[in-house]
């Protein structure tokens, strides 16, 4: 059973921020950082570099579970624990809010980026809060905040106008035609 993406909350070709949890050929649980995108609305899309055990994982076992990822200075130090952390390999769960349960309907390679793979997925689980992390409204805002900076110190502004243009490049590819990209474009024509 396919799960309805917008009525989950995702938005159209963002692209959102999780932890991937594999399973390995030896039973272990492989967890990585992993953005992933909301194709259409259809389908989530990750795309794991070729060279990793999660893209070896899915290629065998056709499955990855996605996590929340609610950030907090607490979270982000228990999500390092947990990818890195020899304890962590062993865990069945994440302690995260909600999870997905994705299965691969479709593996190939991405010819537009050496060393990367696109996997189609369909959600055929979902359970607990999933929590949608993006980082264009951070994104934004920060443009908002550096772009209220520009002529207090005129050094500053070249500095000020490059981390605004590169959170604007960024918005526009997770984020595209949203309300973050609109902010970061009225930021950086000031």
């Amino acid at each position: 059973m396919k799960m309805n993406l917008r009525a989950m909350g995702f938005k159209k070709n963002w692209v959102y921020e999780g932890i991937a949890s594999t399973e390995s050929k030896d039973c272990s649980q492989n967890n990585a950082p992993m953005g992933f995108l909301s194709t259409g609305l259809k389908a989530i899309t990750l795309r794991p570099y070729r060279n990793t055990r999660t893209y070896e994982n899915i290629q065998r076992t056709k499955k990855c579970v996605l996590h929340s990822l609610e950030l907090s200075e607490e979270n982000v130090s228990s999500f390092h624990d947990f990818i890195w952390s020899e304890k962590a390999k062993k865990a069945k769960k994440v302690n995260s809010t909600g999870f997905l349960v994705l299965k691969a309907e479709k593996i190939k390679e991405d010819k537009a980026n050496a060393g990367r793979s696109i996997v189609v997925c369909s959600v055929v689980k979902a359970e607990g809060k999933f929590f949608l992390f993006s980082r264009a409204p951070s994104l934004a805002f920060e443009c908002v905040v550096k772009a209220s900076k520009l002529g207090l110190r005129l050094e500053d502004d070249a500095l000020l106008r490059a981390i605004i243009k590169n959170n604007l490049e960024t918005i526009q590819r997770i984020a595209p035609n949203s309300e973050c990209e609109k902010i970061a474009v009225k930021c950086s024509s000031l």
